[in-house]
């Protein structure tokens, strides 16, 4: 009977959205599959619904406040994990900024028993899935609940060796973001000033000093925002490397910033 409700579904549903309705009944006694589908209909993301969304090798418990997880995002884990294109990487200690739901933070962690990992979120209701998430997946790391900038001025330098972020990067004039997106997720976690750059460009220098010597520096963006980025990295004083990573599209979506040694 389960096979065949599975059959059914994969008729109308991806593998992934099945998977997620299959994890939310399974899980939710008073979810229907009449109840989701009543609420898709509304735009809701599915993820909301269900209360979960699939990351790299993990569940993460996800809703409304917090990001939701994003397949592009799983090409920097990766990245760091398997193909290491621009590697190696010191992962002895980790700072992930923004962290969210703390995917991104947490995947890598999970596969390197050995970092020292930081998750440094604002937000009080992503805060609590990254507590939740950090339980679910017994975890051990460090949770600091504030403002990055706020933070990094009581902070030494050359700290970190390792510092991961997908920070907000969408123009608020941007239209061409999904109306489901723009309605239900949190607009703290996406949209940025100066052409969605201005968290990047305001994060670039404290970032930079918390680097140790031969520290990386990995961080979405958006897929047109590289010229810019560039002519951005361009004008600040130097002292490291820049590479570009593309996602699964082929599209640029990250930089690799190699701080130099002194």
């Amino acid at each position: 009977m389960q096979d065949d409700f599975k059959k059914n579904l994969l008729k109308k549903y991806s593998s992934y959205e099945t998977e997620l309705i299959l994890l939310g009944l399974s899980q939710d006694s008073e979810l229907s599959l009449k109840l989701i589908e009543e609420r898709l209909l509304l735009g809701e993301p599915l993820q909301y619904i269900v209360g979960a969304a699939f990351f790299y090798n993990h569940t993460y418990r996800v809703g409304p406040g917090v990001l939701i997880p994003r397949l592009d995002s799983e090409c920097l884990v990766e990245e760091v994990i398997k193909v290491q294109k621009f590697g190696p990487y010191d992962l002895s200690k980790v700072l992930d900024i923004g962290a969210g739901s703390g995917c991104l933070g947490f995947e890598i962690l999970k596969e390197r028993k050995e970092c020292c990992l930081t998750s440094i979120e604002n937000s009080h209701q992503s805060f609590s899935y990254l507590e939740l998430n950090q339980r679910q997946l017994n975890i051990k790391s460090n949770l600091v609940k504030e403002d990055f900038l706020t933070w990094f001025k009581t902070q030494k330098v050359h700290e970190y060796s390792f510092i991961i972020s997908n920070p907000p990067y969408i123009d608020y004039e941007d239209q061409h973001i999904e109306r489901m997106v723009k309605e239900y997720e949190p607009q703290s976690a996406l949209f940025s000033k100066n052409d969605g750059l201005s968290h990047i460009m305001d994060w670039a220098k404290p970032i930079i000093s918390l680097l140790k010597p031969d520290g990386i520096w990995m961080c979405e963006f958006g897929f047109t925002q590289k010229a810019d980025l560039k002519s951005y990295f361009e004008s600040l004083s130097g002292g490291f490397t820049l590479n570009w990573g593309r996602d699964l599209a082929g599209q640029d979506r990250y930089f690799v910033l190699r701080k130099k040694h002194e």
